[in-house]
């Protein structure tokens, strides 16, 4: 990652499952292993380059405990100002061709453009989505028909609120160091202030 930023360009993690083996041990702990954490975390400190990393690809089973150590890193990098985002691809060889579709991102880009998608990826004006999430929904969850889709985030600085707008969704869950903190299209942070941290 060092040598890719060197020379301009931008890197990302994938398969963190892979290395720990959490989804293959089926124990989210795996994923707060302080090792792991501070492994990963200090890759995306060191690494201004390295934009993110995967959290879910085709049917979530190597990735399934991925979300958790995600926040898990969330928490460690935020506090010096360094956010890895996180992506979703379907991860489909050729001998999985059924994996697309699975999952991939949706960038909130000005025009269809290379440049405009990095700008997309290095600003983080994107969504995840994935219709396997095994650790949220369930094995047997079809994650099947039209996807989320959010249209508009408005971030009301005076009133200290954040609203979504979308469409196809059963709800909106509002998480914060690993903990439901709310439920919703808006959230006013005043009144989660004592829920609220990396």
């Amino acid at each position: 990652a060092a040598e890719v930023g060197k020379r301009g360009g931008i890197t990302f993690l994938d398969h963190l499952g892979d290395y720990t083996h959490a989804g293959d041990e089926n124990d989210p702990e795996i994923s707060k292993d302080d090792l792991y954490v501070r492994k990963f975390s200090k890759i995306f400190l060191d690494n201004p380059s390295c934009l993110g990393t995967g959290i879910n690809s085709a049917r979530d089973i190597q990735t399934k405990w991925d979300r958790v150590l995600y926040d898990e890193i969330l928490q460690k990098t935020i506090p010096y100002g360094v956010v890895p985002w996180s992506f979703s691809f379907s991860d489909s060889h050729s001998d999985t061709i059924d994996q697309i579709d699975r999952a991939f991102t949706v960038h909130m880009m000005k025009e269809l453009t290379v440049p405009e998608l990095r700008r997309s990826m290095e600003d983080g004006t994107f969504f995840c989505i994935c219709r396997s999430a095994r650790a949220e929904m369930g094995d047997d969850w079809p994650g099947e028909g039209p996807y989320p889709e959010v249209s508009r985030i408005t971030v009301d600085q005076g009133e200290d609120k954040i609203t979504i707008s979308a469409s196809n969704y059963d709800k909106i869950v509002w998480v914060s160091n690993g903990v439901e903190i709310a439920q919703g299209e808006s959230i006013d942070l005043d009144d989660y202030s004592d829920s609220v941290g990396c």
